[in-house]
């Protein structure tokens, strides 16, 4: 398969490179990435100012075909490298997949996920899309546990959106462990966890006050078939994410005002 491959964290990241390395043993790999970290980005498209994509030279030996960089956000790379990068390599992807990311996108972490926005990125130009994440923020996670069953399952993850017709993406999650200590997969849905957020004040003389962000999740159910609890119970987590975000229950309710 010819796999666009993308990410938030940027080209320098760990997880990208083992997974655009990993895939390349037996795929045409093309990475086109942003030149610098861009966690929590969500959908952002870059629109006033102007976009540039530059040739990433790796010091590793590769078999990836080529590595880009570019000026912009994740759905920005996923965007040019369908419409302008791999065109004037003649290529069109099989697949594209964003990650591996350094840390969980679960429950409302999704929302604002850079990693899963470069996914959707791709199913709003209809390809099948996978976004995956290491759900560890140490800082050596176990990245080949994620590569490993990227590879062992392409294929069928693949073959699964297609045959619903690219309706939706899949959201994996993989614990921090040797692929020997995960128990396995679930099919799971969007965990309903909130964030305490609060933000830190910082007095600065020359500049003034400026402000740190920090919370934490405030975890209300305990449900067995979330994407939180299947990864805190050692369990690879997928999750099919559709673009349709209507609340039909909702809708039922409003046709009666």
């Amino acid at each position: 398969m010819k796999i666009l491959v993308s990410n938030d964290d940027g080209i320098h990241a760990s997880g990208l490179h083992d997974l655009a390395e990993a895939l390349s043993g037996g795929h045409e790999v093309y990475v086109v990435a942003p030149e610098s970290e861009k966690s929590a980005t969500s959908a952002a498209i870059t629109l006033h100012n102007p976009l540039r994509f530059r040739e990433y030279n790796s010091k590793k030996s590769t078999a990836v075909k080529k590595y880009y960089y570019v000026n912009g956000t994740p759905a920005d790379c996923v965007k040019l490298g369908v419409k302008v990068i791999m065109p004037s390599l003649g290529v069109t992807p099989d697949l594209i997949i964003s990650g591996i990311n350094h840390g969980p996108n679960i429950g409302l972490d999704i929302r604002y996920s850079g990693t899963v926005a470069a996914a959707y990125e791709g199913l709003f130009m209809n390809f099948p899309s996978i976004a995956v994440s290491i759900a560890s923020y140490m800082p050596d996670p176990e990245y080949p546990s994620a590569s490993a069953f990227i590879i062992d399952n392409i294929k069928s993850l693949r073959d699964r959106c297609v045959e619903h017709g690219n309706r939706f993406l899949l959201n994996i999650n993989v614990p921090s462990k040797k692929t020997g200590e995960i128990k396995g997969h679930k099919i799971t849905r969007i965990n309903n966890f909130r964030y305490d957020d609060s933000y830190k004040k910082i007095d600065a003389p020359s500049s003034g006050a400026y402000y740190w962000l920090s919370g934490k999740r405030e975890i209300t159910e305990v449900d067995d078939n979330t994407d939180f609890t299947a990864v805190e119970n050692g369990y690879i987590s997928i999750t099919p994410l559709q673009i349709d975000q209507t609340d039909y229950r909702a809708l039922e309710s409003f046709n009666k005002l």
